[in-house]
């Protein structure tokens, strides 16, 4: 069975806990959703896929699966999957993803803000890609935290097992880690 992994953030709160200490968000206003995409890699069979929810850590009920659907994507063809639309997902999902499939699937996920009392125009704030062999070391080329804009990194644990996680910032001038982050 191939599957890709991909994490998936769908609400402000999840944010605001993964930017550690209330970076400013309230430039974005509006609703926070996410889009995932999966692309069926074969030109001969459907792919049979399920995605799978699982509540993200600091949520009562993390680790736990939120809700899962199956479903077809024809040979060579993509679907799409709005958060908002996926009946039965609970509306206050916080957590991650799992695309698994009896075909070769790419995947990402577009986390999104609308404006308010709209779905037009959505500003992206953040994409990730599926990966069929998770790693122990990532290497981000670009993390901001500015008065303006910052960046969204999420780290989703692949095993069973609880991990350590480190992360280190680096300066973009010199390379120098920077220790106050």
């Amino acid at each position: 069975m191939k599957i890709s992994r991909l994490s998936v953030a769908l609400s402000v709160v999840a944010l605001v806990a993964l930017l550690a200490g209330g970076l400013p968000v309230a430039a974005q206003e509006g609703t926070w959703v996410s889009g995932i995409m999966i692309q069926n890699q074969s030109t001969t069979a459907d792919a049979n896929i399920t995605v799978t929810f699982y509540w993200a850590e600091g949520e009562p009920d993390a680790g736990q699966v939120a809700y899962s659907f199956n479903d077809v994507i024809p040979a060579g063809g993509a679907k799409g999957y709005w958060m908002p639309n996926i009946e039965g997902l609970p509306a206050d999902f916080v957590g991650s993803a799992v695309v698994s499939s009896d075909q070769p699937v790419v995947a990402n996920v577009n986390t999104q803000v609308a404006a308010p009392g709209t779905d037009v125009e959505p500003n992206r704030v953040g994409t990730a890609s599926g990966v069929l062999d998770p790693a122990t070391t990532l290497y981000f080329t670009q993390v901001i935290k500015s008065p303006t804009w910052n960046s969204y990194v999420a780290v989703q644990n692949t095993s069973g097992e609880t991990a350590e996680v480190t992360i280190r910032y680096y300066n973009d001038t010199d390379g120098a880690e920077v220790s106050a982050a």
